[in-house]
Parts: structure tokens; C-alpha cells; sequence
């Protein structure tokens, strides 16, 4: 096989595993799985994600994987025999690597639309990224084929579990041989064809906190919920922050402000100010929340800035 073109140095493991998003298009894996192995990855796994192969296009784009596995001189090599696994997206994922390519449990995701989709795809990428590992692999992970919820969800995923040595691509196919392969037509080009993998880079959340490696174990409702509570709590301190700066006549005015529909003319008559007044604590208000907030200069703090950070707290009362 020829040398391609990739865009990014590529880890020296013992053994690596490729999973790559399958849509309908066969050559969405092969291209990449024959660009890494030009490099001389020594790649063992092959893992195609994709829904539920009730689709006709993925049905048939799983066939001639399994076919092409069967004869291509490339992927039968003595020395490096690569083992390929079809890996349908489900509600109820198991999470042990040998389980993970049959239908052992949890109910096969076939539409994009499904309610059950974007958490399955979540979790069926979550587990087998995290069985790979625990296996020993090394994790190349392609997101070319197959619906854009797959390719984000996988992503979302990686950025979670990733190590330094595991790698996220993405295939260009130039338009002339993606118009010529078509719906698998073709499976696999020579090196002048122009087909290269570009590298998606990534910082996994471990390396920037470790504390954050307690996240991979969770579902994608309790990490969302986790970081949602802990965007709350920094919203909070911020809005403390300010409150505490000001009299309490100018925090009536932030709150006034904060619940919705309020003008300057309506605060000041139920606080019986002059507009003027209200108008300097306003003024005042929005140079600590610029502050406080870390706002650039040319930001313009307005009304709806106080009630987006403060209007879930105008019902609690010990912060007024």
C-alpha cells in the first residue's frame, strides 16, 4: 500500500484500535483505516458506530466492510490481522469490549431523531472508548461517517476520556474520488488521490483537571447536571459579589431591574427616586458587574444582562 498524507504525527503504541462513524458510505472507514495503516500503525480493532442497520445504505455499507475484511490483502497480513466489530448505537449499552458488538442488551437506536438517541450515542461511544482503554489500546477515533449528532456526540466523548496518546481525525475526500466511490463503489485509492486525515485536536478535560476524571464514569445527565450546578454556584458567587457593594436602596433597584418588564420611570415611582437617582445607581450597578464579570471595555451592560445573572434570585430574600 502507497503512503498517505496525514496531518498530525501519530502515537508509537502497541497496539491501536480504530472506531470511526459509519453512515451508508463503506469508504468512510476503509479511506481512513488504509490512511493509518500506511503509517504503519500497528492497528489490531476496527470498530464501525452507526444506528441501527435497518437503513438500507448502513445495512449495505456494513456488508461490504465485512466482505472487504474478508479478501483485502491489507487488513489479512500475518503479523497484524486486524479483528473487525460492527457496534450498533443502543439505549442500554453493556460495557464489557466482548459484549459491546452484539445484542446482548439494550434496545438498537435506527433513527437520529430517535428520543433515546443523543444519550445512547453518548454512552454506547463512552463505553467502548473506555473498554479499548482498559483493554490496553490506543484509541484513533474518526468522526467522517454517518449523522452529525454521531460525530459530535463521539467528540463530546473523547474530550472526557482521551489520553495524551489517543488521536481524533477527520476524513477530506477530495470531490473527484468522493464523486467516483459513491455509495461505496470504491473502497480504497492510492496515495496520489489526495486523501488525508486531519487531526481534530483535543485537550481532554483530564489533563487540565484531574479532579475531573471522576466525570468519565458518569452519565451525560449527571455531567450536564454537574456542570450546570457548578456554573450556578459561580453565578451565584458573582452575583454576591455585587450585592454586597452596593446600599440597600441600590440593591432594591438591581432587583426592581432583575424581575423583567421594569423602565426607569416605573422604578423610580415605586421607589419614589428621582429618575436621575435611579439612573446613577444603575450607572454604578453595571461598573461592578463589568468588573466583577470581567466584561471587555466596549461591552454594553444593559437591563437584560440583570436579568439574565439576577433574575433567579429575586425570590431570595436573604440576598436583598
Amino acid at each position: 500500500m502507497s503512503s498517505y498524507n496525514l496531518s498530525h504525527s501519530l502515537p508509537n503504541a502497541a497496539q491501536c484500535a480504530l472506531i470511526a462513524t459509519l453512515g451508508g458510505k463503506a469508504q468512510n472507514f476503509t479511506f481512513p483505516l488504509d490512511c493509518l495503516l500506511n503509517q504503519g500503525l500497528p492497528i489490531t480493532r476496527a470498530f464501525a458506530l452507526h444506528l441501527a442497520p435497518t437503513d438500507l445504505r448502513v445495512s449495505r455499507a456494513l456488508n461490504q466492510l465485512r466482505t472487504d475484511f474478508g479478501k483485502h490483502a491489507g487488513y489479512r497480513q500475518a503479523t497484524q490481522q486486524i479483528h473487525f466489530d460492527s457496534v450498533v448505537i443502543r439505549d442500554n449499552p453493556p460495557d464489557s469490549l466482548i459484549a459491546l458488538h452484539s445484542a446482548m442488551a439494550g434496545h438498537a437506536i435506527g433513527d437520529i431523531d430517535h428520543p433515546a438517541a443523543s444519550d445512547a450515542i453518548w454512552m454506547t461511544t463512552h463505553h467502548l472508548i473506555r473498554a479499548l482503554q482498559d483493554a490496553g489500546y490506543t484509541v484513533l477515533l474518526c468522526v467522517t461517517g454517518g449523522p452529525r449528532l454521531i460525530s459530535l456526540q463521539a467528540i463530546s466523548v473523547a474530550s472526557l476520556l482521551f489520553r495524551r496518546r489517543d488521536r481524533c481525525y477527520h476524513l477530506f475526500t477530495p470531490p473527484n474520488v468522493r464523486a467516483e466511490a459513491g455509495e461505496g463503489a470504491i473502497l480504497h485509492v492510492p496515495a496520489e488521490s489526495g486523501i488525508k486525515l486531519i487531526d481534530v485536536p483535543l485537550l481532554p478535560m483530564g489533563m487540565i483537571s484531574p479532579g475531573l476524571q471522576s466525570a468519565a464514569q458518569a452519565t451525560p445527565q449527571d455531567i450536564v447536571g454537574a456542570g450546570r450546578q457548578w456554573i450556578d454556584a459561580e453565578e451565584m458567587a458573582r452575583c454576591k459579589e455585587v450585592l454586597q457593594q452596593l446600599t440597600p436602596r441600590e440593591r432594591e433597584v438591581v432587583r426592581l431591574f432583575a424581575a423583567g418588564g421594569q423602565t426607569v420611570a416605573a422604578v423610580a415611582a415605586q421607589m419614589s427616586l428621582s429618575h436621575k437617582t435611579v439612573n446613577q445607581y444603575k450607572t454604578k450597578v453595571f461598573e461592578i458587574c463589568r468588573v466583577v464579570w470581567k466584561l471587555p471595555n466596549d461591552y454594553r451592560v444593559t437591563h437584560p444582562f440583570l436579568r439574565e445573572k439576577f433574575g433567579g434570585l429575586v425570590d431570595t430574600s436573604s440576598l436583598w
